[in-house]
């Protein structure tokens, strides 16, 4: 690699090492906004589980991220997020576009990323990312079903009309990116896990596409039939 690459993949990596530091503490506050609408066990469960298992990601991309900056690099202070309010709505609000869009997109984009992989390091790591995050979105999945069998057709209006909101966002981001800097092999870059930016929105139409609207309907019409 160059040395422009490998501190293309410092930056990327420690941005994802953040990313995963962050969302410990978003499933620590999801864990309390779950107790508060008085949801089961098995999805609390699954909270502090996913939380336990950001602390791994975290950890996992902070080392690669030392490994090609060749910096010691730690997550620092993170500030508390803001509590928030809103019942059972917001619940299902917050955790579609948490959990079944982000986590969702954010496996489909890892597993692509894993076709190009070349490094044992990153592949191992991408593979831990992919099952986890596979497994975060069943849970936000879950946890939304169970809003809506609540709340019924009020929380069902919510959640379908955040996702509309969510759709029409995204087709702002439809047009690809630049693609890398210049002097970033896109070869160099994918073999150590990374997409450019016109792979990653490709990924995440593709998320939406083939998973996301398909999950959504089905909620719908479980909720209609029951």
């Amino acid at each position: 690699m160059t040395a422009a690459e490998r501190a293309a993949l410092g930056r990327l990596w420690l941005a994802d090492a953040l990313s995963e530091h962050a969302s410990i503490a978003s499933f620590a506050r999801a864990t309390l906004e779950l107790m508060a609408v008085g949801a089961p066990p098995e999805l609390l469960r699954g909270c502090q589980r996913a939380a336990l298992e950001e602390v791994r990601h975290a950890e996992l991309c902070f080392r690669l991220a030392r490994r090609f900056s060749g910096r010691a690099l730690d997550p620092g202070v993170l500030p508390a997020p803001a509590a928030r309010s809103g019942g059972l709505p917001a619940v299902a609000r917050d955790t579609f576009l948490e959990g079944c869009v982000a986590e969702t997109v954010a496996a489909h984009q890892s597993t692509h990323a894993l076709d190009a992989v070349r490094d044992g390091e990153v592949r191992a790591v991408l593979a831990r990312i992919v099952r986890d995050e596979m497994r975060h979105a069943e849970l936000a999945w879950r946890t939304v079903a169970w809003a809506v069998r609540e709340g019924g057709a009020s929380v069902l209006a919510v959640v379908r009309w955040v996702a509309t909101r969510a759709r029409a966002a995204l087709r702002w981001r439809w047009t690809p990116g630049p693609g890398w800097p210049r002097g970033l092999s896109r070869a160099s870059m994918a073999a150590y896990g990374r997409l450019e930016p016109a792979v990653e929105a490709a990924c995440e139409r593709a998320a939406w596409r083939e998973l996301i609207e398909p999950a959504l309907a089905l909620l719908g019409g479980s909720h209609e039939a029951a």
